[in-house]
């Protein structure tokens, strides 16, 4: 696992019950209304059956992961919690295309290609490079 991805999830569990999952579905369904192919109702509601059913399947695995009643899990808890949810994320991306249209997955797809980042995102100009610039420009 990456070491971006574990720290994400690290903070998602010290300040978070929501599901890791609902975040990916709005993320998806972001993307898809930015592309014109937003979710049916249908799609919307099999997909939080869907989420449900890998939360489930997930606590049966990996033991209750989303319980923060006595705080943030630590060690072999939280190790187990980790694993929930990046077999959730998992367990979604791969089986996320048997819910979208064709026009959906190629929406998805150019979305993941551009390495999860929306064409305004692309486009935006580097403010660390033009930190730099504007510094060089004064120390001159």
């Amino acid at each position: 696992m990456s070491l971006l991805l574990r720290l994400v999830l690290v903070l998602l569990l010290q300040f978070t019950t929501r599901n890791p999952l609902d975040d990916l579905k709005d993320q998806v369904a972001q993307v898809l209304a930015d592309a014109n192919v937003p979710f049916t109702p249908e799609q919307t509601q099999q997909l939080a059956l869907f989420v449900e059913e890998q939360r489930q399947a997930s606590e049966d695995l990996f033991g209750v992961i989303m319980d923060f009643r006595d705080g943030p899990p630590q060690g072999e808890q939280r190790d187990r919690a980790l694993a929930g949810i990046q077999w959730m994320h998992d367990e979604f991306r791969k089986k996320l295309p048997n819910f979208l249209t064709a026009d959906q997955k190629a929406a998805w797809e150019t979305f993941e290609s551009r390495g999860g980042r929306s064409p305004r995102e692309l486009k935006a100009p580097d403010r660390a490079g033009q930190e730099k610039i504007k510094s060089r420009k004064f120390a001159s």
